[in-house]
């Protein structure tokens, strides 16, 4: 059989073979010595020989002395073919029938092909004995048992019965042997159909696919398709599966690359090959496309036939091929099809099965394979390896060609080798065949989406297209089944390498002729040169990534065909890069525009011959527009408008005019005043984001559209009417608007799942709303009871009644709340009672509730008793009484401010079984009327005296208690990792802590004194710790360099940021690369950046003098929040802004208001920057080194009405090792942003 010499590697480095022995001989040749050695055998043996047929005679390849008849069987179990010469004397000797016996066995067990030859002798004289055979066996009567003698007779029957060769019809031996010879090889071909080696995970492919082959099913004949993009490893699980089944077929046959086949023959011809591998029968010629040849249709009806047809993107070829499957191959057979065109698939195939994309794991063990002969990279090899795996997407072609290739290539060549693979034929063929079959709307969409929109929602893409192409949505689904995209969460995703050829396909016209422009260069060249305007449809530019772009008024003139624009920044970015400029402060852009997104936007309004009924999304962030006129013109495609954070718009008018409207985003627009009143009327709009803005008087009082899901006016201060809302809302947010209730409306909002309110200081009564809502909002309001109508909120899962501080009473029947999981009760301090049932929340959290009364205790025995379903409870226990025997899976007990504290023995006796491994705020103590106290070093020992047996104890958090001291024992919590003792003003002193703990958080501390002088924190907070005396200080000041630098000598994998707040007027003594006064500071960047290990930014910072900071700040309303931060940017030359090539942004967690000066130290060890940067991003630090960079700290302020706080002082200081090479210079190619509220936000960005 023929078939293809190699396949793409799919991915475990074996799979499981159709037999279960390993075969290392083509032919075992079974004769009688005596009779044929040195005749027939010898020749016969010399023809396989010659003919490459690796043929096993006598005991070639055995070892003197060794048994023969042992090693004569393991021979036959390791020979794919037997051939067997009867001759004369062949039933004279005992092993050549033990031969015999051992050749059916395999025949019968493991398919091996037996071929009897007989010579010199009957198939009849050996079938019944007779003659020679007859006297052989009445010699071997007299020395075997009977049982022996039968075996003999029944395997000579059985393979006589086989049809073979007879020398007394072939005429000489020599054409004997030649007949033989071809016939083995014919045979020989069709055992070896598949050539499968490094296969990588291919295991869960092929039971996904027999499974669907439907094996157990006899009657019916099942075709399966397999589908993919191209080198997705289709070929490799066919040609698995294949293997591993096709012995159970009568016939079968693998035809490769059907696709290239009929680029040379035609169909015809290919269907007389396929059908004459099936029937074994040499240059079958068949006249017609349907097979009516009525004996070759009986043969084909009579098979049980295996087929796999490759690469098929032609379905009338496969129809063609196949003609009607099911009437033309017998039962049981399959078809196995594989393709990149679902299309093609869907049209005959029962089922399909979908390749899935390689394991992280799966595909470095492929390219390894390739590039390194072994399952695993080098150690110093594994970055780069995994810059590959990212590059490829995981696809198994291109990591073998691209594995292959970097085979022996050293480590400096490494890069420059991979970029010139980027473009191998081999890589880009599996993809380009694919849009070479698609019409001309078909690719001018797929090259939209490769520039602009890969990765957004496909509804979107669709809406935006839908002007410039005819049948969109068709295109799509035809894009989709040719695996050129693929639909991931509603949005559409494309594979880097199908991405890359999308680029590529535009970039091999010529500069000047290209439809799609990306590059500085070229933009510029279209812009400020005029060049190949005529031709440009889309132009797209992150301009966070370049220098400052200057465009005459009439840059966009001559460009009719442009449809879409995008000068954009990433998300990541918003708010910093560079800008478009316009000289004159006109524009004049194509009536064709369908798509424009123009971040900073420069002009303050848009063009007045500016044509834009074509236009669907007008997208101008952080721009200078002031007042939005859209004019009289009809705008019946536009759909969404987005002017968020332009700072300068106060006037939006000629809405109406876009009736087809569905967002409206004037996110943080603080100076708008006037919103188009015509808004209530657009009855598609859905979505309403006017969040911030500020000075915004008014709103329609009804909003009609039916179609609103989404409304959000928070932080408008002057909006004080809700309005009267209808339609599928689902999210209302009215916080921190001056409105006093919600419309009696959004009683009636079936949909309405969110409702915000938070801030809303003139609302005194809980409100109506529909029993749809699922999150509730109330905190900072002035709601006084939660009415029992609350129980009708079935659907309620996160209640906020934070720092309400009128709110009294939880009501009983809050208990049919049967999904409720959070209650957040901060700062709501008149609560007098809280519901009985409390027990039946199982995962319900009270957060921070404070100053509790006495009648609470008696509501928490009930809730205990159900502690066993509790993965968390938060708030208020008055007390902890015993648990009871069921509560043996608690994980976790926090309670804050109570009157008694100490663990009940069965708690005590969990944790040393090591089930309980956090008890924050399970002590509490404040004076509460049922508990006074004037004796705090009393109240101490009584609530912490056990602490010390908590021996597995990780996190302890101890906020707002009223203690003094915490007590020695705690040293010996050896597992203690995070103290948190935030707001415990009575505390004077901490004892030593053990040396596990990592994290101390004691802001707001106003007593506390002094700390124990070990200090090997990599986090501490002492915010507003004024009283810390000198010795303390002083400790912290000296250990801070010395903890920064351990951390700064661990692995990557273990480094973690450090950071330091305390009061002072002083910097740490650290060896600084630059100091200054202020905030500003620049400095010289270093050359050798193989060394770089980190950076430690300091400042000191506080109020401004006579600033009065916190007059203003009502603090029961508004939470006043400060956010540090530190700007870096590199400048290739003295100069403008234009040249700065790098920004390197660096925020963290929020800080309260400061009520004096204090020191922010903190160390980033740059994980994302150090870890494997490429031989690229080298080069690139290479460049630049020894050039100024500039360092400019900073402060923001959250929901702060005075925020004059100051940075009074500045220093960095860049870290570097010792030895050269342990980290590698940072990782510039994307923007990174981690963020949480310990590990700060890091932005790295390229500008250049």
């Amino acid at each position: 059989m023929a078939g293809p010499s190699s396949f793409p590697s799919l991915i475990s480095s074996s799979f499981p073979s159709s037999t279960t022995h390993q075969e290392k001989h083509d032919v075992f040749l079974s004769f009688r010595g005596q009779d044929t050695r040195k005749s027939l055998t010898s020749h016969l043996f010399a023809a396989l020989e010659k003919a490459k047929i690796q043929t096993f005679m006598d005991n070639d390849g055995l070892d003197r002395g060794e048994a023969i008849a042992p090693s004569l069987l393991k021979a036959i179990e390791e020979s794919k073919v037997s051939v067997i010469i009867f001759s004369q004397n062949y039933a004279d000797s005992r092993w050549c029938l033990d031969e015999l016996v051992k050749i059916m066995e395999c025949k019968k067990n493991n398919g091996q092909i037996a071929i009897p030859v007989f010579y010199q002798v009957s198939a009849s004289n050996v079938r019944h004995q007779t003659k020679s055979y007859e006297q052989a066996f009445d010699k071997l009567k007299q020395c075997y048992d009977d049982d022996k003698i039968q075996k003999w007779r029944d395997v000579l029957k059985e393979a006589a019965d086989i049809s073979g060769w007879s020398s007394s019809s072939s005429g000489d031996d020599s054409k004997l042997i030649e007949q033989l010879v071809r016939y083995i090889l014919n045979k020989l071909n069709r055992l070896s159909p598949i050539e499968c080696s490094n296969l990588v995970g291919i295991d869960s492919p092929i039971k996904e696919v027999q499974s669907i082959l439907r094996m157990n099913d006899s009657q019916s004949v099942v075709i399966v398709g397999i589908w993919g993009m191209g080198g997705s490893g289709k070929t490799a699980i066919a040609g698995a599966v294949f293997n591993q089944i096709y012995m159970q077929f009568d016939g079968f046959h693998f035809l490769s690359n059907v696709r290239e086949e009929l680029k040379r023959r035609n169909e015809a011809d290919l269907r007389n090959k396929v059908i004459s591998n099936i029937l074994e029968e040499e240059n079958l010629k068949l006249n017609t496309p349907n097979l009516e040849q009525a004996f070759i249709k009986d043969r084909l009806r009579r098979k049980k036939v295996l087929l796999v047809l490759d690469n098929v993107d032609d379905s009338v070829a496969l129809e063609n091929l196949l003609g009607e499957p099911s009437d033309l191959f017998g039962r049981g057979s399959r078809i196995i099809i594989t393709s990149r065109d679902r299309r093609v698939l869907k049209s005959v195939t029962d089922e399909i099965y979908e390749v899935q994309r390689l394991e992280i794991d799966e595909a470095l063990e492929l390219f390894s394979l390739s590039a390194f002969k072994a399952k695993y990279p080098p150690s110093d090899y594994m970055q780069k390896s995994m810059r590959v795996i990212n590059d490829t997407e995981c696809n198994p072609l291109a990591l073998k060609v691209l594995g292959s290739a970097l085979y022996k290539v050293s480590k400096e060549e490494w890069q420059s080798k991979q970029e010139k693979l980027d473009s191998d034929p081999r890589i880009q063929n599996m993809t380009r065949s694919s849009y070479d079959g698609l019409t001309r709307d078909q690719k001018g969409i797929f090259l939209d989406i490769a520039y602009f929109f890969e990765g957004e929602d496909r509804d979107y893409v669709t809406k935006v297209l839908e002007t410039s192409y005819s049948s969109v949505h068709y295109d799509i689904c035809v894009l989709i089944d040719k695996s050129l995209v693929t639909i991931s969460n509603k949005k559409i995703e494309m594979h880097v390498l199908i991405l890359d050829m999308g680029l590529n396909i535009v970039r091999e016209a010529e500069s000047g002729s290209r439809s799609r422009l990306w590059t500085y260069e070229e933009i510029c060249d279209a812009l400020t040169g005029k060049k190949g305007n005529e031709v440009v449809e889309g132009i797209i530019l992150d301009i966070s990534q370049t220098k400052e772009l200057k465009l005459d008024s009439d840059a966009f003139k001559g460009m009719n065909h442009l449809r879409l624009l995008k000068f954009y920044v990433p998300a990541s970015s918003m708010g910093c890069g560079n800008e478009v400029n316009l000289a004159g402060g006109k524009l004049s852009l194509c009536g064709k525009l369908s798509y424009l997104h123009w971040y900073r936007y420069p002009l303050q309004f848009l063009p007045n011959n500016f044509c834009a009924e074509n236009l669907v999304e007008l997208n101008l962030p952080y721009s200078k527009v002031e007042e939005l006129a859209l004019g009289k013109q009809d705008l019946p495609k536009l759909k969404w408008v987005d002017l968020r954070r332009s700072e300068y718009l106060y006037k939006i008018s000629g809405l109406s005019r876009a009736i087809n409207l569905e967002s409206l985003v004037l996110q943080g627009c603080t100076r708008l005043r006037d919103l188009d009143q015509s808004i209530q009327y657009l009855e598609k709009t859905e979505h309403l984001d006017l969040a911030g803005c500020e000075e915004l008087t008014s709103f329609p009082k009804t909003l009609g559209s039916k179609s609103i899901k989404f409304l959000d006016l928070s932080y408008c201060f002057n909006i004080r009417d809700c309005p009267e809302i209808s339609g599928q809302m689902e999210e209302l947010d009215l916080s921190w608007t001056a409105i006093e209730h919600v419309h009696p409306s959004i009683q009636q909002l079936k949909c309405l799942r969110v409702l915000r309110l938070n801030g809303c200081s003139h609302v005194t009564k809980f409100p109506v709303i529909s029993e749809s809502i699922e999150e509730l909002y109330l905190g900072y309001t002035a709601i006084e009871e939660l009415p029992s109508s609350i129980k009708f909120l079935t659907r309620l899962a996160k209640l906020d009644i934070g720092n309400c501080w009128k709110l009294s009473n939880l009501v009983d029947n809050i208990y049919p709340l049967k999904y409720l999981k959070e209650m957040h009760s901060s700062g709501t301090a008149t609560i007098k009672s809280i519901p009985n049932n409390l027990y039946n929340f199982a995962s319900l959290s009270f957060h921070e509730a404070r100053k509790t009364k006495e009648k609470l205790a008696t509501k928490t025995k009930g809730l205990v008793s159900g502690i066993s379903s509790y993965r968390q409870i938060k708030g208020f226990l008055p007390e902890f009484p015993s648990v009871s025997s069921e509560s043996k899976s608690k994980e976790e007990a926090e309670s804050s401010k109570t009157t008694k504290a100490k663990l009940p023995a069965e708690i005590d006796g969990e944790s040393k079984k090591g089930l309980l491994t956090r008890v924050p705020r399970v002590f509490g103590g404040s004076k509460t009327k049922a508990s006074p106290t004037k004796d705090p070093s009393a109240l101490s020992s009584k609530i912490l005296d056990d602490l010390g047996c908590l021996l597995l104890l990780k996190h302890l958090i101890l906020k707002r208690m009223d203690f003094e001291s915490l007590p020695s024992s705690i040293k010996h919590l050896t597992q203690l990792q995070l103290i948190d003792l935030s707001k415990c003003k009575r505390l004077k002193s901490l004892p030593e802590l053990p040396p596990s703990l990592e994290i101390l958080d004691a802001d707001n501390c106003t007593s506390l004194e002094s700390l124990f002088s070990s200090i090997n924190f990599r986090y501490l907070n002492l915010e507003n710790c004024r009283k810390l005396d000198q010795k303390t200080h002083r400790e912290i000041m000296e250990n801070i360099q010395s903890i920064i630098q351990r951390m700064a000598r661990k692995s990557l994998e273990e480094a973690y940021p450090v950071q330091f707040l305390f009061p002072g007027s002083e910097m740490p003594p650290l060896s600084y690369n630059q100091t200054n006064v202020g905030s500003s500071l620049t400095m010289q960047w270093p050359s050798d950046w193989t060394k770089f290990n980190g950076i430690v930014f300091c400042m000191l910072f506080g109020p401004e003098e006579g600033s009065g900071l916190l007059n203003k700040v009502n603090e029961a309303a508004s939470p006043s929040i400060l956010s540090f931060g530190c700007k870096c940017c590199i400048k290739a030359n003295e100069g403008a802004a234009s040249n700065v090539i790098c920004e390197w942004e660096r925020s963290f967690g929020h800080l309260n208001l400061a009520k004096s000066d204090h020191v922010l130290t903190w160390y980033d060890p740059c994980r994302e920057t150090t870890e494997g940067g490429s031989d690229d991003e080298i080069e690139w630090f290479k460049k630049y080194s020894g050039r100024k960079i500039s360092f400019e700290f900073q402060v923001e302020t959250f929901l702060c009405f005075s925020s004059q706080c100051t940075i009074k002082k500045s220093g960095i200081l860049l870290l570097q090792n010792d030895t050269t090479g342990t980290r590698m210079a940072p990782r510039l190619k994307t923007d990174k942003v981690k963020c949480s509220c310990q590990k700060p936000l890091l932005i790295y960005k390229v500008v250049s």
